[in-house]
Parts: C-alpha cells; structure tokens; sequence
C-alpha cells in the first residue's frame, strides 16, 4: 500500500506541472510567465547591485565579497540572532493555542484512504509528504538565488534549506497533533498537561530573556563605533565585537541546538564544502528523522481534525458563509443606515463598504482618533518616549501620500467583484455611468478615510510641536537636527511672506492636499475599474486575496500599465 500512496502522490504532483504546463498554449498566459519570470530574475540577481548593465552583473548569489563577510564575525553575529530570534518565535508559538496544523487531507481524500486497507503509520506518513512539493519549490527557488554561484554550493544550499524547512513543517505537525491529543484526554488530565507546558515554556522565555539581557548589557557596555563617519566598517567593527561577546555567552550555550540547524547553510557559504560540513548535517538529519518518528507515531485521532480542517477550507472558499460566522450582534452592523426608500447607487456604495468592514464609519474613524489622542496625551504627560512622536508623525504622512495613490488598487470593493456577478448587476435600475460611479465611490471612501486619519496625525502632532509640548529635540544625530532646524526656518519664512501664524501652515497646507488627494484616489479607483471593464481576462477578479501562480506576470503587466496611465494622467498640463 505504500507504493500506492506513492503512486497517488507523484501522478497528483505530475498534474499540477501538466496543467500548468498547458495554461502556457494560450499566449495570454505564456506572455505572463515570461514577463513575471523575468521580473523575478530581474530583481532576484546581482543585475540589481551593479553599476553597468552587462552580462558580469547578471548573476545570481551572494557576491565574494558577501561571503567573506558571512565567513567572518556578522556571520556568527547573524546565526546569533536567528537562533535567537527561532527560539522566542518557537517557544511563543507552543504557548498559544493558534495555527494548529494538522495533516491537510481533503474531504474526497479523507473518504477514500480511511476505509482503505492502509495502515495507520503509512496514511500519516503519506500527509506527512503531502506538503514536500510545496517545500521542495520554495527551496529550489531561495537555494537558486542565494547559493554562492557554484553548482555544488547551489546543491548544499539547497540541502541544508530542505532539512531546515522540512523539519519546520514536521515540527508543525507534530505541535498540531499534540494539542488534537490533548483535545481528547478528559479536562482534568489536559488541563495539568496545558499547565506544565506553560510552565516549562515560562521558565524557558524568563531565561533566555534574562540571559539576552544580559548580553545586551555587555554589548552596551562597551564604546560602540561611530556609524555616521562610515557606516559599512563601522558594523563590521560592531559585529566583530557582538560575536566576540555572544559567542562565548551563556545565550549562545543555551541556543546550541538551534544554531547547529542553522550551521549547514552558513557554514557552505562562509567556508564552503568538505567534510566538516558534511559533519554539520548530522544533528538536523537525526533530528529530522526524530521528527518523523515523532509525527507518524502519534496516538492523535488525527482522522477528524483533519476532516474538520477539510471542511474548514471548503467553508473558506464560500463568502456567503462568512456571514453565520460572525456573532449575532456584529451582524447587524453596517457603516451607514440604509434607508428602505432612496437611490440604487446608495444602496451600492453600502453594499461595497459591507465588503470590507461591517464597522460603522464613525466608529471606524472614530476608535483611531481616540487611540492617536490617548498617545499624544501619554507623551506629553512623560508616560511614553518622546520619539514616538516622529515616528508617528512619519506613519501619518505616509499614510497622507501613499494611500491615495496605492489603496484603491488593493480595496477590491468595486467591479472587480461585482463583475462575477454580473448577471444580477444588470438588474437593478441605474444607468452604466451612475453604476459606475456608484462601483468606483466604494474604494474612494476607504481611501479617504484612511488618508483622513494620516491627515490628523501630522497635524496634531505638529500643533504639539508648534505649542512647545513636544519638542523637536528627539532627533540626536547632527543630520536630523539639522534637517529639524532648516524645516523650522523655512516655516518661518513661509509664515512671514503670507502673514499667517506659523501654526496654521499645515493645516491650511493639508486643507489644498485633500482635493488633491481626492483626485489621485478617484483616478486611481476609475483606472482600476476600467481596465476591469475593457480587459477582465487580465485583471484579477473576486475578493480572494489569493491567485494563480501563472497569472502573476499578468497582473504584473497590468500595475505597469496602471501606473504609466495614472502618472501621466498626474502630469500637470
């Protein structure tokens, strides 16, 4: 039987490529790939980091001189970090109850395997490598482009990344099938189980924040270099004296069994092969086969959490069910009242703002504002850093800037949803440009309310600047002071030669932004329905965040052309 799960596994493997493989006759599609592949060789190789467009550049991995430096003290500075970084990730991912992956089987799956003459082991081991085709692209591609350039390095890279990734899904089914174990002892039992897991993941997170702290102090410390003089010797010397530290620390004795997972892909490409790193290998591979042993000897009744999962998915795929899903009170919410009488185009507005939130829309301005005020007041009171400020103040204009001219594309709340329901769209009683307009508001209120709340976080944050309640001295370099100190003194001129006070610029300023930001969102929003209208082949169509592999260069083609229209369309004159 286990050759027949084998067979089952390469025949369903072997038609995913031949599907793929005949989506490419059709031009529409083989152009895509090719724009998309090429985007991704594009950005993926060394082409990025030269000064010259010549075929030298075009390479793919790390340059010699980036080896060199992972060879050196930034490479056990990184490894440090990682296994820090795992550890507190991994340790955090036990201790709450989410995510718990389990075998994926489908519901036809599911009723064909159980009553199958299949044995237990087999049938796990058979979900267990399930999930290897998705791992083994992943890793090819990540091992292609960060290999050190030689075949056998790509291949060791590509070696260690599998063991790496694979035992991080294996580690994933067997977190998932323990607590489906623990789900089916009586609650006292589980209970004392869930108990003694917190307990040893607590003490666990105490120690090895205590002995971080502990490094970090050490690290802090000693005189560190100066960064603005050259920046890139400067973190070479910051990390020749980190690894120096935290090498021989007491975290990194703790962290042991995760540096050496990490070992195998530092070591080829700091030092390359040979049969040190061979020696490398052992303590991921016995610990992979441990794994194994681990999953596929679980007493877990892994039969109806895994049916439960299948349902689940196929739940997922129906938005209408995502409505019984909610609490009975959240149902009735809505971000305007609709009114029984009124205009369809009305009615269509609520419909596409209901896509995207159920809140009403004065609650969801609302909560923010006051959120932004209970900060405000925290930092002038001293309770929270000052250099919040900026950076809050920097979130805000960004927020002012990019949403207006980026949001609408991925609010999908307009014909790029409707469109699947077309039939039903052509009943109700508006004309093709109030049904338009009506289609393209829905991403522009959601734009703009967005925009809005950067709009009063720049302003109230420089009111308080203005007023002297928050100074502008949080800046500490010479750089930004004095950025800080030429942006107050053109204010200042700028207030003089319009007799104004100083404190009513930005607000005047962003009272001539926001007409203009209303226009970019309506550009953008009228671009995207547009091309939703004149090429629904090209154009992604739904609500489903997800898409096919093969139509990734299509849509590629298409925000290119969006934006060559959009920006020339912003083109004064």
């Amino acid at each position: 039987m286990a050759g027949a799960l084998a067979f089952v596994l390469v025949r369903s493997v072997r038609g995913r490529i031949v599907q793929m493989a005949r989506r490419l006759k059709d031009p529409r599609y083989l152009f895509g790939f090719l724009v998309g592949a090429g985007w991704i060789l594009f950005w993926m190789s060394r082409l990025f980091l030269g000064q010259s467009w010549s075929t030298t550049n075009f390479q793919f991995g790390p340059t010699q001189e980036m080896l060199q430096v992972v060879a050196g003290p930034l490479g056990q500075s990184i490894q440090v970090l990682f296994a820090t970084v795992l550890t507190m990730g991994g340790i955090l991912w036990w201790a709450l109850p989410f995510g718990r992956n389990s075998l994926e089987f489908s519901e036809p799956e599911l009723h064909l395997l159980l009553p199958s003459p299949i044995s237990r082991r087999a049938l796990i081991q058979y979900g267990v490598l399930k999930s290897q085709p998705g791992v083994l692209v992943g890793v090819v591609i990540t091992a292609v482009f960060m290999g050190p350039g030689t075949l056998w390095g790509t291949a060791a890279v590509l070696l260690a990344l599998w063991l790496f990734f694979t035992l991080w899904d294996l580690h994933a089914k067997g977190r998932g099938l323990w607590y489906a174990r623990l789900d089916e002892f009586p609650p006292g039992q589980a209970w004392r189980r869930q108990i003694a897991l917190w307990v040893a993941l607590l003490v666990a997170l105490v120690t090895l924040a205590w002995l971080a702290l502990q490094l970090g102090l050490q690290v802090i410390a000693r005189p560190l270099p100066d960064f603005e003089a050259d920046t890139g010797s400067a973190i070479l010397e910051f990390a020749e004296m980190f690894a120096g530290l935290a090498w021989g620390s007491a975290l990194a004795w703790v962290l042991t069994p995760m540096i050496w997972l990490l070992r195998p892909f530092f070591h080829v490409l700091g030092n390359g092969l040979g049969f040190a790193w061979l020696g490398t290998l052992v303590f991921p591979v016995v610990l992979l086969l441990l794994h194994n042993e681990w999953v596929v000897r679980s007493q877990s009744r892994f039969e109806e959490t895994a049916l439960a999962q299948a349902k689940k998915r196929s739940r997922d795929k129906k938005s209408g069910d995502n409505f019984w899903r909610r609490a009975r009170i959240r149902r009735k919410w809505a971000p305007f009242a609709l009114l029984p009488t009124g205009r369809p185009e009305t009615a269509i507005l609520w419909k596409n703002l209901m896509l995207v939130q159920r809140l009403p829309l004065r609650i969801a301005f609302a909560a923010p504002v006051g959120l932004l005020i209970l900060l405000l007041a925290m930092i002038v009171m001293g309770l929270l850093p000052i250099w919040l400020a900026p950076i809050l103040q920097g979130i805000g204009m960004v927020m002012m800037l990019v949403v207006p001219m980026f949001n609408a594309r991925a609010s999908r709340n307009d014909f790029r949803a409707d469109l699947l329901r077309l039939e039903i769209m052509r009943t109700l009683p508006v004309s093709g440009l109030r049904m338009f307009l009506a289609e393209v508001s829905g991403p522009v209120c959601v734009a703009m309310l967005q925009a809005s709340f950067g709009v009063v976080v720049f302003v109230c944050i420089d009111a308080l600047g203005e007023l002297g309640w928050i100074s502008s001295e949080t800046v500490v370099s010479e750089n930004g002071a004095r950025l800080v100190f030429l942006a107050t003194e053109a204010k200042q001129r700028l207030a003089d030669s319009l007799h104004a006070p100083r404190l009513a610029l930005v607000p005047l300023a962003v009272a001539g932004y926001l007409p203009v930001a209303l226009a970019v969102t309506s550009l953008t929003a009228s671009l995207e329905n547009i091309a939703a209208l004149a090429f629904p082949g090209w154009v992604h169509l739904g609500t489903a965040k997800r898409q096919a592999a093969s139509k990734f260069g299509q849509h590629i083609l298409v925000f290119m052309a969006l934006s060559i229209v959009m920006f020339a369309g912003l083109l004064p004159g």
